[in-house]
C-alpha cells in the first residue's frame, strides 16, 4: 500500500515538472544580505540599483538590518578583560573578523579606547532565608565587597532589603553612567542594569540600586560566578542598550537626588559633542527632561 502511494506521488511530481528559479537575476542571497547588513559599504552600484526595484530583496535586507544581533556591550568589555567564554569568542570572531561587522568594529574601538575602569567581584554569599533576615540583629550585612583603581562596590543586605552600592572619588567618574551585571560562568548576565554616580558625602559620588531579594535568591545566586561593573562610554551603547538605560532611569516618584544626577549626566552627554545615535539622542533628551 505504501509503495503504491509513493509511485502515485512520484508520477504526480513528474507531471508538475521542476520548479522555476527561486530568485530573479541579481537578487540577493541570504548570505549576501547578511554581509551587507554587517557592512553596508560593501554594496555595489548594481546591488543598490536592484534594491530600488526589488521588493523581495529590500525586505530581506531591511529585516537583517533590523533584527541581526550585534555584540553586547558586556561582550566587548569582557573581550578587553580576556574573559570571553568559547561561545562569546565565536561571536567576536564572526562579527569583528570573518563577518566584518562595521557597527561592532566601531563600538569595539570606542570601548577599547575609553576609560571604563572595570571592576570584577567574586560571587556574593548566599542570602539567608527571609524569616532569618527579619529576625536577625538589625545591622547591614555585606554579601560581597570589592575595590578597584577608581570604583568600589558593595552588595548589602539590611534585614530584608537588598541593595547594590557603587561609589567613586575619581573626578573622571563624577556624573558618569555605570553598568553592572551579575554573570554566570559563560558571561551571560543573570541580572544587569545601569545607574548614574551622583554626589554623596565627603567627596564621594555614588549610586544605590535596590534589588529584589527573592528574585536574587531564586534566579541569580545559584548561577552567579561574579559581579562585573564598569563605567560606560555613551558612544559604545547599542540602540537596544539605550532603551535599557532609559528604562533604568528614575521615575517621577524616584528620589530627588537620584533624578538630579541622571538629569545632569544626560544634559552633559548631549552637550559633549560625542558621536551619538538617534536612539541615544532620543533617550538622553527624555532623561535630561526628568523633573524634580
Amino acid at each position: 500500500m505504501l509503495e503504491g502511494v509513493l509511485r502515485a506521488l512520484r508520477a504526480r511530481l513528474g507531471e508538475v515538472g521542476p520548479s522555476g528559479p527561486v530568485f530573479a537575476d541579481g537578487c540577493l542571497t541570504f548570505g549576501r544580505a547578511r554581509a551587507l547588513a554587517l557592512d553596508p559599504e560593501r554594496m555595489t552600484a548594481q546591488e543598490q540599483s536592484h534594491l530600488e526595484t526589488c521588493r523581495r530583496c529590500l525586505t530581506l535586507l531591511t529585516s537583517f538590518l533590523r533584527d541581526l544581533p550585534h555584540l553586547p556591550y558586556w561582550v566587548l568589555l569582557r573581550k578587553r578583560l580576556n574573559l570571553l567564554s568559547p561561545q562569546e569568542q565565536r561571536w567576536v570572531e564572526y562579527h569583528l573578523v570573518s563577518g566584518g561587522c562595521r557597527k561592532c568594529r566601531n563600538r569595539d574601538e570606542r570601548v577599547a579606547g575609553s576609560p571604563n575602569f572595570p571592576l570584577l567581584l567574586p560571587a556574593p554569599r548566599q542570602l539567608p532565608h527571609p524569616a532569618e533576615a527579619r529576625a536577625a540583629v538589625p545591622e547591614p550585612e555585606v554579601l560581597v565587597r570589592g575595590k578597584g583603581e577608581n570604583l568600589e562596590a558593595e552588595l548589602v543586605l539590611d534585614r530584608d532589603q537588598l541593595s547594590l552600592e557603587i561609589r567613586t572619588r575619581a573626578e573622571a567618574l563624577h556624573y558618569t553612567l555605570v553598568t553592572y551585571a551579575f554573570q554566570d560562568a559563560t558571561g551571560e548576565a543573570l541580572l544587569d542594569g545601569y545607574a548614574v554616580l551622583g554626589p554623596d558625602v565627603d567627596g564621594w559620588f555614588s549610586a544605590e540600586i535596590p534589588l529584589n531579594p527573592r528574585q536574587f535568591r531564586e534566579e541569580v545566586f545559584k548561577m552567579c560566578r561574579h559581579l562585573a561593573l564598569a563605567a560606560v562610554l555613551p558612544g559604545g551603547l547599542s540602540d537596544e542598550e539605550w532603551r535599557a538605560v532609559e528604562a533604568a532611569a528614575p521615575t517621577q516618584a524616584g528620589e530627588l537626588q537620584t533624578r538630579s544626577a541622571w538629569q545632569v549626566w544626560a544634559s552633559r552627554t548631549l552637550l559633549s559633542g560625542a558621536s551619538l545615535s538617534e536612539a541615544a539622542i532620543r533617550a538622553l533628551s527624555h532623561l535630561a527632561d526628568i523633573r524634580a
